[in-house]
């Protein structure tokens, strides 16, 4: 004890004092750090507060023109509350950095205050020269102000938010620093007041040395009675409650590494600031480790939709279903539609319900939604997020085994992409969305856009290859057409002879057989060929560079179907077909052409063949001929039969001899002309077999009319053959007999 320059009692109390300090140091510190940091969450939720009360008096005094009376009995108190909110937010010591915003804040606030006292000042409508109500003016321009005013208040609070909580964060922090570097300072104080005592107080305090020895080799003390002495006595209980602070602190310190941040301190806090601070700090990485797994789980839900949206870009509608029941059953909602913009029909755009799901089970419902009609017309007007907490009633049913219930949140987002709308997500839940949650759908909603645009893109594309090996399988077929002609002209030019070359002979064979003319695309003539200029009785020079319409009558040059087909040929399509044309001395020429356009290797067309053959003599024995069957029919009894004999056609000489009007024959057998015993008979059944086999008849027939008379007919009957010269129907041209009486 006579080594001992000072005594325990002022040792201690030194070393008290210390500690003390040390601590009230580190209360004031930790306290001011957190009083800063309450101050600013409680200012974060005040910008908040206010954010929510302008977005809703937004939504009310947009809905002045539906429901006046609602919002004008809602919109004073509302705009009261938010002025005090907005009072509470200016009077916050927030530092010069937030003066700016909050200047730009209280000038848009100002404007769109102004706007809704001028709509609930003044009557929104009034009536026009016909008696019917109309917005006025000043309404309407008060209208689209506040939107916009409304929309830079809201841009506003979120930087103003968004600024508070950057702040917020950077306290967490320094907070965090500064409770990391008091647990090391008070480490380092125990210790050296350890140090202290073993050094100035050996001998009296043996047993307390071997257990500080202990402590500070980090082994727990049992508190036990070491001397008689209070203050030993004293001092042994502290270096246990020492011992087990160090304990609990180390067991704090591994929980919070391995992630849990459930820990209790056996020992009551109280006022004791390292357990305070210590648990303040595990509040805080408490909130970064939630904040940690809502980024986390946006993360994943991000993932696995987006898996979805890479493996279903061929369907619209695969893909839709795919997607609205993984989003309603990641975010466990209860009811989800979503909506893709269907613009095939640029005048009549609509928003096409693709897929809905619910309770565990897809809905198969059909449903259009034109713009501006409903929450989701208007979301897609806005192009913005609707979320409401305070859901219409019978606005959505959500059916389960309990019957019907009107949810209790309901978010609309619009999917847009390089800010144009493909579509709109509605999701109904029972529960509220989390910010997080809503913040995910938008992500995703973007992605969706993206996947929808690409969807449309692809298909499309399908469209138009689909259309595209159709016109080259078209090509084809006109190719092979041109290939068959060719090779038939090549097969008669070796005919006629076989001692020239083979393309000359070819060009021979095409001059000499058939008219040939060439143009360019546009029309013009470039050359044609002896037969092609004696059918039309030009010579080669008054025609060449002249337009083809010099072949056609004004009517024909003038009308849209002629533009349009030198406008298909131009663009490489084949015509072929019968055609009249006009000679030089003016006359008629029928002819049978094919067009052909002549295309290089890239699908350009580079001039147009034109193969003819003069059918006028054709056409002229047809006429000849119908004339002359015109006639038959004109003076004699013609009735027409299938080869089982059903009647297809009569002439008004048959009908009127056999007293029957068309409808009353047609169809029906040849029999109905006939008695029972004929019918029966054998020759009449062989008369049908010859017929069929194309055998021709002639004779007198006794046949019964309508009436039941009977009348005596010199008739043909006469089988019609086919281009393979097989009979496909019989026609019977008639007269009456007259017989003499014997």
């Amino acid at each position: 004890m006579s080594a001992i320059k000072i005594s325990i009692k002022h040792l201690v109390t030194i070393c008290s004092i210390i500690v003390v300090a040390l601590l009230l140091i580190q209360f004031v510190i930790v306290d001011y750090l957190g009083n800063a940091e309450n101050e600013t969450s409680a200012t974060v939720y005040t910008a908040e507060e206010s954010s929510r009360l302008a977005q809703q008096i937004g939504f009310y005094a947009l809905k002045t023109s539906s429901d006046e009376e609602l919002t004008k009995r809602v919109l004073p108190s509302l705009i009261e509350e938010h002025e005090q909110y907005l009072t509470t937010l200016k009077g916050k010591e927030m530092g010069e950095a937030f003066l700016p915003t909050l200047q730009k804040l209280g000038t848009e606030w100002s404007n769109m205050k102004r706007n809704i006292k001028l709509l609930l000042s003044e009557p929104l409508y009034q009536q026009d020269v016909s008696g019917t109500s109309v917005i006025r003016l000043s309404a309407a321009n008060a209208f689209s102000k506040l939107e916009q005013h409304l929309s830079k208040v809201s841009t506003t609070y979120d930087l103003l938010i968004g600024d508070l909580r950057e702040k917020e964060l950077k306290q967490e922090s320094t907070t965090h620093q500064v409770i990391f570097v008091f647990i090391l300072l008070n480490a380092f104080v125990i210790l050296g007041t350890f140090l202290l005592i073993k050094k100035f107080i050996s001998a009296p305090l043996k047993l307390l040395a071997a257990a500080s020895s202990n402590v500070a080799a980090g082994k727990f003390y049992q508190e036990s009675m070491v001397h008689g002495d209070p203050h030993l006595q004293e001092l042994s209980t502290s270096m246990h409650q020492i011992s087990q602070n160090i304990e609990e602190s180390a067991q704090f310190a591994e929980n919070i590494g391995n992630g849990k941040f459930d820990f209790k301190f056996s020992t009551e806090i109280g006022n004791n600031r390292l357990f305070q601070g210590l648990n303040t700090m595990k509040e805080k990485l408490a909130t970064v480790a939630e904040e940690d797994q809502k980024a986390n789980w946006t993360t994943k839900g991000l993932a696995q939709l987006g898996e979805i949206l890479r493996s279903n870009q061929d369907n619209d509608k695969a893909l839709s279903n795919e997607i609205i029941s993984k989003l309603v059953k990641y975010l466990n909602v209860n009811q989800g539609s979503l909506f893709v913009l269907n613009d095939d029909d640029e005048n009549d755009p609509y928003m096409e319900l693709m897929a809905c799901y619910a309770w565990d089970r897809k809905k198969f419902l059909e449903k259009r939604i034109e713009k501006g009609q409903g929450l989701v017309g208007q979301c897609w007007i806005e192009g913005d997020t609707i979320y409401l907490t305070d859901v219409p009633k019978n606005y959505v049913d959500i059916t389960s085994g309990l019957g019907k219930a009107t949810p209790t949140a309901l978010l609309i987002v619009p999917l847009i992409s390089n800010e144009e709308i493909f579509g709109v997500v509605e999701l109904a839940s029972f529960n509220r969305f989390e910010d997080f949650e809503i913040d995910f759908v938008k992500k995703i909603g973007e992605n969706i856009a993206s996947t929808l645009a690409t969807t449309r893109i692809n298909e499309r594309t399908k469209i138009l290859l689909e259309e595209s090996q159709q016109q080259t399988e078209e090509m084809r077929a006109q190719e092979e057409e041109i290939r068959q002609n060719m090779e038939e002209m090549q097969a008669t030019q070796e005919e006629m002879t076989r001692t020239q070359l083979e393309m000359s002979g070819t060009m021979n064979a095409i001059n000499s057989s058939s008219a040939m003319i060439e143009f360019d695309p546009n029309g013009k003539i470039l050359t044609a060929n002896t037969l092609f200029l004696e059918s039309l009785k030009y010579d080669l020079d008054e025609i060449r560079g002249r337009h083809h319409r010099l072949f056609v009558d004004s009517r024909t040059a003038e009308s849209e179907e002629y533009s349009n087909f030198w406008k298909d040929l131009a663009a490489g399509k084949h015509k072929t077909g019968e055609f009249v044309r006009i000679a030089k001395d003016g006359s008629k020429v029928h002819i049978l052409a094919n067009y052909t356009p002549v295309m290089d290797d890239r699908g350009k067309v580079l001039k147009i063949i034109k193969i003819a053959q003069d059918i006028t003599r054709e056409k002229l024995k047809n006429i000849n001929f119908q004339g002359q069957i015109n006639a038959i029919k004109l003076s004699q009894a013609v009735i027409e039969f299938d080869l089982n004999g059903r009647i297809l056609d009569a002439n008004e000489i048959f009908l009127n001899t056999m007293g029957y009007g068309i409808e009353e024959i047609k169809g029906k057998h040849h029999s109905m002309f006939c008695d029972d015993d004929l019918i029966q008979s054998e020759e009449y059944q062989q008369l049908w077999i010859d017929l069929s086999k194309g055998k021709f008849k002639q004779g007198s027939f006794e046949r019964i009319k309508k009436d039941g008379s009977t009348i005596h007919l010199s008739a043909t009957y006469t089988p019609i053959l086919n281009l393979e010269g097989e009979p496909y129907k019989v026609v019977k041209f008639a007269r009456e007999q007259v017989l003499e009486n014997v």
